[in-house]
């Protein structure tokens, strides 16, 4: 088993309820068996907010960060997770 450091931010932070969660995984999980747990967790209203249903990947202006790094500049939903991983979640933010 691994355990991942979730944050969601933003508006999603409000929408869970949470700051953070830690989360156990079996080991070689990916960034797409945490959201599943997540959607199990938090039921199907997150998995509406940020998935999209015909193509079951991320809605374009959601954010998934695996240690810094975007998962689209990975392997996006296999992205591998380790433990002690810190997954940040969020839309993206617009300034002007």
């Amino acid at each position: 088993m691994i355990a991942v450091h979730v944050k969601p931010l933003a508006m999603l932070r409000d929408f869970l309820g949470i700051k953070e969660l830690s989360v156990e995984l079996d080991e070689h999980s990916k960034v797409k068996n945490l959201l599943e747990t997540l959607f199990r967790k938090f039921g199907n209203g997150f998995r509406e907010k940020i998935m999209d249903p015909n193509s079951n990947q991320l809605k374009h202006h959601w954010v998934v960060m695996v240690n810094g790094n975007n998962i689209n500049s990975l392997q996006k939903l296999d992205t591998s997770l380790k433990n002690g991983d810190e997954v940040l979640i969020f839309p993206p933010v617009a300034g002007g």
